[in-house]
């Protein structure tokens, strides 16, 4: 989480809003998002005006990975 943080420090914004942006930066259009608490839904809209370097992107990557799942909890 370190490097995500790095990243996060570097754009001024959370490590969620690293995490989301690194979503769109790799295509993904609509990610699915819970929120419980209206900041939480300040992360999400404030993804919008993150535009990560493909180095950052590369970078996160090390950390948060990619998983797929389909038709419930796997």
């Amino acid at each position: 989480m370190d490097r995500v943080g790095e990243i996060a420090e570097k754009y001024n914004v959370t490590m969620t809003q690293i995490a989301l942006a690194r979503q769109f930066a790799k295509g993904m259009a609509s990610p699915i998002v819970g929120v419980s608490k209206i900041k939480y839904l300040d992360d999400v809209v404030g993804v919008l005006d993150v535009i990560l370097t493909e180095e950052d992107v590369k970078n996160s990557g090390l950390i948060i990975g990619t998983a797929c799942y389909s038709g419930g909890i796997k």
